[in-house]
């Protein structure tokens, strides 16, 4: 990874997903097959893939392999990532939240938020990829998911386009916001829109802010279709 990305990342308001088999794997992955999971899984659905696979070696992004796992990483614009797929199954990523960057015209003179939208899509392409591996027979007998929304603290809602703006902040203290699910094998046909709205109903809760779940459903709906806002 190149030098000091983590911990540029890590001053910002970043997402971090860990991903885990409920059962070992019965063998260890090679560095091939990480690589081939997460080519094989990977969600595109606006423009962007989770996780994004950097096909460079630079400045901007890149591929290495550490001990036990493959890294790839990128340091784009607004796109500042990276991920580890593990030889064990274990998935790890860190995305920096691109309203927080300092190149985003979007950012509103240091005000820290959430986008809704963006939360909602972002969840959503994280359990997508969960739900990719699932069906693929990686984590065919389960898996855990765990997705941290960190640096949170002081930080507010924002409605986002085609949405009416909050009269009130809706507001969270907690520094991180760390929410767990966990998917047996007889629940993975169901597919990844139950998993994903689950998580984005306490992650908004914990701003104070608790919308129908159909309200949220359809805004994830209207992403599969590529009607984004």
């Amino acid at each position: 990874m190149k030098d000091g990305l983590l911990e540029r990342i890590r001053e910002e308001g970043h997402w971090r997903v860990v991903l885990r088999p409920l059962l070992p794997l019965k063998e260890r992955l090679s560095f091939q097959q990480c690589a081939a999971e997460v080519e094989r899984a990977r969600v595109s659905i606006r423009g962007w893939d989770y996780p994004h696979m950097s096909r460079r070696q630079d400045e901007q992004g890149g591929e290495d392999r550490g001990a036990d796992y493959l890294e790839n990483w990128c340091d784009w614009h607004t796109q500042v990532e990276f991920w580890r797929m593990y030889r064990s199954g274990q998935f790890l990523s860190y995305n920096a939240l691109d309203d927080d960057l300092e190149d985003n015209p979007g950012r509103h003179g240091g005000d820290r938020y959430l986008n809704v939208i963006g939360a909602i899509y972002t969840i959503t392409e994280f359990a997508e990829f969960a739900h990719r591996l699932a069906i693929g027979g990686l984590y065919s007998e389960g898996f855990s998911l765990v997705v941290a929304l960190r640096n949170a603290s002081g930080r507010h809602l924002q409605a986002g386009r085609g949405r009416m703006p909050f009269l009130d902040a809706q507001r969270t203290q907690a520094d991180t916001i760390s929410i767990e699910r966990r998917l047996e094998s007889s629940m993975i046909e169901e597919g990844a829109i139950p998993i994903s709205l689950s998580i984005l109903l306490e992650l908004f809760d914990n701003f104070g802010w608790n919308p129908g779940a159909n309200q949220i459903r359809a805004d994830q709906e209207a992403f599969y279709r590529r009607e984004w806002r």
